[in-house]
Parts: C-alpha cells; sequence; structure tokens
C-alpha cells in the first residue's frame, strides 16, 4: 500500500473508533460529565447531527432507540469503500 492510501486507511479507523466509542458513551448517562466522552461527542456530532435530524428514534417495548447511529455507522462504511475504490483505480489496483 502507498503511504496516502495508509494515511487514509488509519484516519478512516480512526475515526471509526470515535464514532463508536461516542455511541456507546452516550449509553452511559453518567459518562456525559467526562471530558475524554466530551472530546469524542464534540468529534462525532458533526458526522452524526444530519442523520439525527432526519431519523428520530423509534419506540420498541419500553426501549427508545436511536437507530440514525447504526445507519450513519452504514454509511461511514459506504462511503470508505467508495473511497477506497477510488483510490485504488487512481493508483492502478495497487491498493
Amino acid at each position: 500500500m502507498t503511504l496516502l492510501v495508509q494515511m487514509v486507511h488509519f484516519l478512516f479507523s480512526a475515526y471509526f473508533i470515535v464514532l463508536i466509542a461516542s455511541a456507546v458513551a452516550s449509553w452511559f448517562p453518567e459518562l456525559q460529565a467526562n471530558r475524554l466522552v466530551n472530546i469524542l461527542q464534540q468529534l462525532s456530532q458533526p458526522y452524526y447531527a444530519p442523520f439525527q435530524r432526519l431519523l428520530r428514534p423509534i419506540q420498541v417495548g419500553g426501549i427508545l432507540l436511536d437507530w440514525s447511529s447504526i445507519v450513519a455507522v452504514i454509511v461511514y462504511f459506504v462511503i470508505q469503500s467508495l473511497i477506497f475504490s477510488a483510490l485504488s483505480n487512481m493508483l492502478g489496483g495497487l491498493v
């Protein structure tokens, strides 16, 4: 892999960890005052916000399910796949 591809892969992986950690932390209200959780939310909220505006939580039994984060992660993987496909085409299949 070229350096560019490695850097893009690292950035996508790092941001994916931020997205997942932020989503998991949101399940625990007592963590909302934690400084690290606040940083994670500040980093992830710009990506999650459009999905949260479009996809409202739904009631499932006694639980309110915010499925916007699930859709956001799926879209994230699609975007990642498209970018790596484009990089592969640009680099002649070396990715």
